[in-house]
């Protein structure tokens, strides 16, 4: 079964818990299941054991011209 789901769309990014049972965390606060909750710069999520900080970067990626192996 799904936990959580982080989602993008229009430049925002959300969460959503699925009613996990052990639920998931923004800054230490248990979000409610089944509602989208927009994320920001530095938040940090945690999803049973998992703990994950945001970061959001708007500065475009240069093109180096290499090529990964493969």
């Amino acid at each position: 079964p799904r936990h959580a789901s982080i989602l993008l769309q229009e430049e925002v990014i959300s969460i959503i818990d699925h009613a996990s049972v052990s639920g998931t965390f923004v800054n230490g606060t248990r979000i409610p299941a089944g509602k989208f909750i927009i994320l920001e710069d530095a938040d940090t999520i945690r999803v049973g054991d998992l703990e994950v900080k945001l970061v959001v970067k708007n500065s475009a990626v240069e093109d180096t011209g290499f090529i990964p192996p493969g």
